[in-house]
């Protein structure tokens, strides 16, 4: 099966990704990336797990009469990682495989760019609780296995604030320029 359909756009290329429903997908990547790809000769299919990768899947042989499959995700044909290194995806989209959008890092790197609260979350915002017994809201935020207790305020956005301002200073790979809402 042939490449996606494509766009050159000066330095950077979109490809396409349609879905069996129909939905399609736009997958950002360097031009200069676009012969290797090509010249892989594969199509690219989109996987909705953990917010959506662009993923190929091929045939690689028979072991004990099964056949055997291997799953490559983009980013990590694009930039050849290490093994023991997860990939980040700067701007968090995780279609978007410039080069520039992508580094390697360890997991507890790439979960400081996590968009967001965790679902268990009742504020709605990431390292903000509110403790019932005192009437208060608590700031919390874990950095290198490190639980750091920021303060107790009886305004939410007060210890968002706080939070804010620590996870910057704190935490190098969390993107919280831009007035985001803290995570």
């Amino acid at each position: 099966m042939p490449f996606n359909d494509y766009e050159v756009r000066g330095e950077t290329t979109a490809f396409f990704i349609v879905r069996r429903n129909g939905d399609v997908h736009e997958v950002l990547i360097d031009t200069e990336d676009l012969p290797s790809l090509i010249e892989l000769g594969r199509r690219w299919c989109y996987n909705p797990v953990g917010g959506g990768y662009a993923q190929n899947t091929y045939y690689s042989g028979t072991i004990n009469g099964k056949e055997k499959y291997k799953t490559i995700q983009l980013h990590r044909f694009i930039l050849d990682f290490p093994f023991g290194k997860v990939v980040d995806h700067i701007n968090r989209c995780t279609l978007d495989n410039r080069k520039t959008n992508l580094r390697a890092c360890a997991q507890k790197e790439n979960l400081q760019n996590y968009r967001g609260a965790f679902k268990n979350n009742k504020s709605g915002i990431r390292g903000v609780t509110l403790d019932k017994e005192k009437g208060k809201w608590r700031a919390l935020v874990q950095v290198d296995c490190k639980m750091h207790h920021l303060g107790y305020f009886l305004d939410k956005q007060e210890a968002e604030k706080v939070v804010t301002k620590f996870r910057r200073e704190h935490m190098p790979y969390s993107q919280m320029d831009q007035g985001e809402q803290a995570i």
